[in-house]
């Protein structure tokens, strides 16, 4: 398992314990080292989102799906965001 994977690892941990916050500098951590990392990028957006800092959870989703456009996990997510946010039409979309 590489640092990042290991880093990413640690932040997903975070992120279940319900600490966005810490989950996030784990995040940024990997981003810093691997800026084209789709599975940090995804990671990034769920802290963003349970942060309800939802415009920058979009865009770390926006930049998982510039590296990997069908990566479901952040698809998904995208769209809950947009639920959120109450703009159904972006969700569904």
């Amino acid at each position: 398992m590489s640092t990042a994977e290991k880093t990413l690892e640690q932040g997903w941990k975070a992120q279940q314990a319900g600490d966005p916050h810490l989950a996030e500098r784990f995040d940024r951590q990997v981003l810093a080292e691997v800026s084209r990392n789709e599975s940090a990028w995804c990671y990034l957006g769920m802290a963003m989102h349970d942060q309800q800092r939802y415009h920058e959870a979009i865009a770390a989703y926006e930049k998982s799906l510039a590296i990997q456009p069908k990566f479901h996990i952040t698809l998904n997510n995208l769209g809950n965001t947009y639920r959120l946010m109450r703009r159904l039409d972006k969700a569904v979309e």
